[in-house]
């Protein structure tokens, strides 16, 4: 997925197979400074049938942005890999907190 917060009211993408255009997420993602230093959350779901989930959870109250797509990522035996960018971005660098994995059987 691809996120900016360029745009008024932010955009993010899911690209690839099954995936959806710049898509307006109804809020605009606070930058590190302006958001008090604070992360935003990502949350993937992945499922062994396809259907997935991205929630986005901004660094406001009530920001938050959710949608699915269809495209098979794992067998449910092998985790997807998982990339981060900063595409287009200015002299600051790219800071990604901890990232973790929960893993459901059945």
């Amino acid at each position: 997925h691809q996120v900016s917060s360029r745009y008024a009211g932010g955009q993010i993408r899911v690209e690839g197979v099954g995936g959806w255009g710049n898509t307006t997420m109804n809020f605009t993602p606070a930058n590190w400074s302006n958001s008090g230093n604070k992360l935003h959350t990502f949350e993937l779901t992945v499922r062994p049938d396809g259907n997935n989930m991205l929630v986005v959870k901004g660094t406001g109250d009530g920001e938050r942005f959710e949608r699915s797509w269809v495209h098979t990522l794992t067998n449910g035996r092998h985790l997807p890999a998982i990339h981060a960018w900063l595409d287009l971005g200015g002299p600051q660098p790219l800071v990604i907190g901890k990232i973790g994995f929960t893993v459901q059987l059945a």
